[in-house]
């Protein structure tokens, strides 16, 4: 990128990171701006083999090492520390508690994912029957239906 064009960038704070960026970061962008092409009824090459392959190269190439974006995961004894402070029957502290629980059992969804989470996604399963014993789990189970966003959704969304 030329200097003129990155220093105008970082004066405006679009650009607040130095070198490249991640190639996550690459690949959300690239998918934004393809979904945004075909909504606009354009053409573009970012499905090409050549792009593709550009993307694989730079994962090789980036200095970057893989690492947790998390320095530390939630386990049971943090979130019972979370869960104390969310003890009375307040609406709030209802649904702070609820968020909690689904986000710690539904295995490790994204904060994104829990906070598009919506009422219709989740339905109460039975419990599963264990000959000789109590049924598992011994609290109610939620099941999580995925959530699927198509181009038509987004755009009634939009």
């Amino acid at each position: 990128m030329p200097d003129t064009v990155e220093q105008s960038l970082r004066e405006q704070r679009f650009l607040r990171s130095s070198g490249p960026h991640a190639p996550d970061t690459v690949r959300r962008r690239l998918a934004s701006w393809s979904t945004l092409t075909k909504w606009r009824g354009l053409t573009g090459v970012f499905s090409s083999l050549s792009l593709k392959s550009a993307i694989r190269l730079a994962v090789r190439a980036t200095p970057r090492p893989r690492k947790r974006k998390s320095a530390k995961a939630v386990t049971g004894d943090i979130l019972a520390k979370m869960l104390v402070t969310c003890s009375t029957d307040s609406l709030r502290d209802i649904r702070d508690r609820a968020i909690l629980m689904v986000a710690f059992a539904s295995g490790g969804r994204r904060r994104s994912e829990i906070a598009d989470l919506r009422r219709e996604q989740l339905s109460v399963e039975p419990p599963i029957a264990v000959e000789g014993g109590p049924p598992l789990p011994l609290s109610p189970s939620i099941w999580v239906a995925p959530k699927r966003q198509g181009p038509s959704t987004m755009r009634s969304f939009i």
